[in-house]
């Protein structure tokens, strides 16, 4: 005879996802709660870029020779939209 193991349900877990799309017009940020088996969105938010620095990721984007100092200024820029 077969024993069957009931298997112990995993604590909840939360997760807090950020990205920006390929239209570089906002972070969005999402929670989600998943327990193994199933997910549920808790929050999703959209943080608009401010309009220079979407120009700047734009322009990069459309053309991508700059100088590494423009490139630097971008990056960091980047990162601290998302902080």
């Amino acid at each position: 005879m077969k024993k069957t193991v009931r298997k112990k349900p995993a604590p909840p877990a939360f997760t807090l996802g950020l990205m920006s799309g390929t239209s570089v017009d906002a972070i969005d940020v999402s929670l989600v709660e998943t327990n193994g088996d199933s997910d549920h969105l808790h929050l999703h938010l959209q943080f608009p870029f401010e309009a220079g620095l979407r120009e700047d990721i734009l322009g990069l984007i459309r053309n991508p020779e700059t100088d590494l100092a423009h490139l630097t200024r971008v990056h960091y820029a980047i990162g601290a939209a998302f902080a």
